[in-house]
């Protein structure tokens, strides 16, 4: 299974690669758990990305767009901060030759250096807890100094209740851990660029933080052969 990175999100051909593949932020879609912003279904998904017709990705008019490409970089600075482990932004495609018609995009990487010790108070962030911090530096020598951890930036509302087209009255809090519609485009993340760990964190409300680490799970393995397979009989 080998992993490489297509390209930045900064170049320009960024926006063209994606729609060649279904993306790890496509997957919730795929387990038919929730529509994406711009189609309602897998299929049309597929069929809008073979066409080149569907809605354009507006970088710059949509406000949770815009809120979240300003913050992301602030956000991986945060938790590295907070949790005292080297962070960096990585905006990268990665593709992967199992599965070449999926892709995913990283914000940012996270190098568990044991012994680094928090830059800031975890005690005023209820999301950020002393055992995160030692379960990342037990990571130490499991994960490669060159290649780290991969690092999910979010921003949500606190505490987090599900939108329209979730389940209405449920709320997270983010507290126990990470909501579970983050999960699929996560473990996409991990298989696609080769990681075997991640850390999502969020920063909630603008105020506080939380951070959960994910391990990656052997039975994705099956879920993007076939999302792969789908793809292909489609975008080839």
């Amino acid at each position: 299974m080998s992993s490489h990175i297509l390209c930045s999100d900064s170049d320009p051909q960024w926006l063209e690669e994606r729609r060649k593949r279904v993306t790890a932020s496509d997957m919730l879609c795929f387990l038919g758990l929730e529509p994406t912003w711009w189609s309602t279904n897998w299929d049309e998904i597929l069929h809008h990305k073979m066409a080149g017709t569907q809605k354009p990705m507006d970088l710059e008019g949509n406000v949770n767009v815009t809120h979240g490409r300003l913050t992301e970089g602030l956000n991986v600075e945060l938790t590295g901060q907070l949790l005292g482990f080297p962070t960096v932004r990585h905006n990268y495609l990665y593709a992967n030759d199992r599965w070449p018609m999926l892709g995913a995009t990283l914000d940012g990487l996270l190098f568990p250096v044991s012994g680094a010790g928090p830059d800031l108070d975890l005690t005023t962030h209820t999301g950020l807890t002393a055992e995160l911090v030692e379960a990342l530096e037990g990571l130490g020598g499991a994960v490669t100094t060159n290649k780290g951890i991969l690092l999910e930036s979010k921003n949500a509302r606190h505490p987090d209740p599900y939108g329209s087209k979730r389940k209405k009255g449920e709320v997270y809090t983010w507290a126990a851990s990470p909501p579970e519609y983050h999960l699929p485009q996560l473990q996409t993340g991990m298989w696609v660029a080769g990681f075997r760990y991640a850390v999502i964190a969020a920063r909630l409300g603008g105020r506080d933080m939380a951070a959960h680490l994910v391990v990656r799970d052997p039975e994705w393995e099956g879920v993007l052969d076939e999302a792969n397979a789908r793809a292909g009989e489609i975008l080839r």
